[in-house]
């Protein structure tokens, strides 16, 4: 099978966002897994809420 030529490879269409994940990401990755497993928990009711 060939590959495609219009798309060379991974690349960063946002330094931006690039960067900021680079930075801060070992920070935001645990405090966004945290959140959706509580939200998680919460709409199963596991709370009782």
């Amino acid at each position: 099978m060939r590959r495609s030529t219009s798309s060379p490879g991974p690349r960063h269409t946002r330094p931006v966002i690039a960067k900021a994940l680079s930075r801060w990401g070992h920070l935001l990755q645990p405090i966004v897994l945290i959140a959706l497993g509580l939200l998680i928990l919460i709409q199963g009711g596991a709370f009782g809420l």
